[in-house]
């Protein structure tokens, strides 16, 4: 096949055995109860869901809350860097969530401009293409 299958895919993007197993270890020996952590989909990155607490002293991390006045979401800042035990910088390529603000609201163009649906019909009329069903 020209293109990888999903399952090889995953199999080259996902953390070896021993990352993912060094990473759990951290987690547990650091207070993260095992049913906020799962495996990521696609499987190449492991998700934590955890308060701003844990977050910042998981990580070391000096938190603010940052809120977009316009739109009124709201976002967790690190001020600073983050911590990752040295043991872990060859198995934790990133670390997502703590840097930034979530996007805008999406306005959905096709819906504002009130486009028509495209039937047969009107595939016939715009475009004058005969035979469609």
């Amino acid at each position: 096949a020209k293109y990888p299958e999903l399952d090889e895919l995953n199999a080259m993007t996902s953390p070896s055995a021993e990352s993912a197993g060094l990473v759990t270890k951290w987690l547990l020996a650091e207070g993260v109860p095992t049913a906020n952590m799962s495996l990521g989909s696609p499987a190449d990155h492991i998700v934590l869901n955890i308060d701003s607490q844990l977050a910042s002293y998981l990580f070391r991390a000096d938190l603010r809350t940052a809120t977009n006045v316009i739109t009124g979401q709201r976002g967790l800042l690190t001020v600073g860097s983050i911590y990752l035990p040295r043991s872990l910088h060859a198995h934790v390529d990133a670390v997502f969530g703590l840097t930034g603000l979530p996007l805008p609201p999406r306005v959905n163009k096709r819906s504002a401009l009130n486009y028509p649906d495209v039937t047969p019909d009107v595939i016939t009329k715009v475009y004058g293409i005969s035979g469609v069903e």
